[in-house]
């Protein structure tokens, strides 16, 4: 027989990243937006006995976003990186989103952390739990035929047409986000 006394207790995120860590969370996405004064090494590193290279630096991070994806709350498997700069013996990291092959508009994740690898501080604007089809609805010569008919007069003759790609691009809807059709 179960007794019931009171609320049951939330599942405590079995991670640690520092003493005096600050986080920020999105007010529509609800997950972590920006994450100050962290204090911890990926595990590959073994803290900091290992140093960060040219060479390791993308899978190293990942690592770190897989070890505490609870908190994170992302897929380190949708991350590609986009850039690794070693600036004043500090690493600064960014990656940007990805959906089946399909980058997602202005979706990044960065982090920053010491030349040993201890990270410091991250930022994201990441979209969690996207579900929408990658079959394209429109194809692309009637997409740039709107486009030109949407855009001014004026400024048409300087528009080209330069790269052929799909993105996802999330909208706010509703104080929530959605995706657009």
């Amino acid at each position: 027989m179960n007794i019931f006394r009171g609320r049951d207790k939330e599942k405590k995120v079995k991670t640690y990243l520092g003493d005096n860590v600050r986080i920020t969370k999105n007010r529509l996405t609800k997950i972590p937006e920006r994450v100050k004064e962290i204090d911890a090494y990926p595990a590959s590193l073994k803290d900091g006995t290992i140093p960060v290279t040219e060479e390791n630096v993308e899978l190293t991070f990942k690592e770190f976003f897989s070890e505490h994806k609870e908190v994170f709350e992302i897929e380190p498997g949708d991350l590609k990186l986009v850039s690794a700069k070693k600036i004043n013996k500090r690493w600064y990291v960014k990656y940007r989103q990805y959906y089946k092959g399909i980058p997602v508009h202005n979706a990044t994740v960065g982090l920053d952390s010491a030349e040993n690898g201890k990270v410091g501080s991250y930022a994201a604007n990441y979209h969690p739990d996207i579900k929408v089809t990658t079959k394209p609805s429109v194809s692309l010569d009637d997409a740039t035929n709107i486009a030109l008919k949407t855009y001014k007069k004026k400024g048409r003759p300087k528009l080209n047409r330069k790269d052929d790609i799909l993105i996802i691009y999330p909208e706010k809807v509703k104080e929530k986000i959605g995706q657009m059709k």
